[in-house]
């Protein structure tokens, strides 16, 4: 009887541990995803965020530029636009709402050099809405322009979305 006892514990722990699923067994792959971004090391070209980006252009000297920016779903030829929206209230501020964009794209964020009027530099930088934990900044500074880029469009950033992971590349 001790060994029938003794057997019956250890067979019902054994059944009782073979048919437990691991938490991320019983995840959807984009779960699994999401889990797998919130918890990787974020590269210096990288933030997470889940409700929208900032992107915010500045330039020395004051009176040498104006510049548009402009989003792009894909990249190359194969581009199609998508809307930012300027904020009037602060001039070359532009803002984008990211859970109306696709998950697991890229996009292409272009620099329209509208008017130069001088040589100098610009900064881009990308600011995410939320206060995620590693949510930060991302800024790319020093962008020279002439006189010659006036007129002329530049695809910029190379930017890959994944569930709450953007990576940035400079083009």
């Amino acid at each position: 009887m001790k060994h029938f006892i003794k057997f019956t514990i250890v067979a019902l722990l054994f059944s009782v541990l073979i048919s437990c699923k691991k938490e991320s067994e019983s995840l959807s792959p984009e779960q699994q995803q999401r889990l797998k971004e919130e918890k990787e090391v974020l590269q210096p070209n990288e933030m997470l965020e889940q409700e929208g980006l900032r992107f915010i252009l500045s330039w020395t000297p004051q009176d040498s530029i104006q510049l548009n920016l402009k989003l792009y779903k894909g990249t190359g030829a194969t581009k199609s636009p998508i809307p930012l929206t300027e904020d009037t209230r602060e001039l070359n501020n532009y803002t984008i709402v990211t859970k109306g964009l696709e998950n697991n794209i890229e996009f292409t964020l272009e620099v329209e050099y509208t008017q130069v009027f001088k040589p100098g530099t610009f900064d881009l930088t990308v600011i995410g809405f939320t206060a995620m934990p590693t949510t930060k900044r991302v800024t790319f500074a020093g962008n020279s322009f002439t006189t010659v880029n006036a007129g002329t469009k530049k695809d910029f950033l190379k930017i890959t979305k994944g569930i709450t992971k953007f990576t940035f590349f400079t083009l």
